[in-house]
């Protein structure tokens, strides 16, 4: 399936810390406009849904309270005009917080148990890097990876730490 990444200027600046961000805006891949209505109209999207969408994001930040998927939203950054929007469409090459693993690497169920035969190594453990990207450091999904993946090896054969 096909999704778009909808941003202001904010988070453009921000995007250009990162190069992929940068060759995508130099391949002209972003879609710009003034209105959530002509974005639309260039996306080739549904001009009402896109802005209901938009409209439940604001009264979720105005609120406070979560939205259906537990995200809350800061009403300092809800996005602004100017628009741009970029074509996505999905892929995992690293994921920021993860799982929530015990010492030997297994994966913990919301309960307190845990998944007996399922461990999270890398980046699908949550690990030293903090819940999202601010606290990532290069070089700590490999880290995670050696690491835990020694972890989970020896504890998936019965070997002790």
């Amino acid at each position: 399936r096909i999704a778009f990444n909808i941003i202001d200027n904010r988070l453009r600046e921000l995007g250009r810390d990162f190069e992929d961000f940068r060759l995508a805006e130099a391949a002209n891949a972003f879609v710009e406009a003034d209105t959530i209505a002509e974005l639309a109209e260039k996306l080739r999207i549904d001009p009402t849904a896109l802005t209901e969408t938009l409209a439940v994001c604001e009264k979720i930040a105005q609120s406070g309270e979560e939205d259906t998927f537990g995200r809350r939203f800061d009403k300092d950054k809800l996005l602004v005009p100017p628009f741009s929007a970029v074509r996505v469409t999905g892929t995992l090459f690293h994921t920021q917080g993860g799982l929530v693993i015990n010492d030997n690497a297994q994966i913990c169920r919301e309960d307190g148990g845990v998944f007996g035969s399922l461990f999270a190594c890398g980046g699908a453990a949550c690990g030293v890097s903090g819940p999202d990207v601010s606290g990532y450091l290069s070089g700590n999904g490999l880290l995670t990876a050696l690491s835990l993946g020694h972890i989970a090896g020896r504890a998936a054969a019965g070997i002790s730490l």
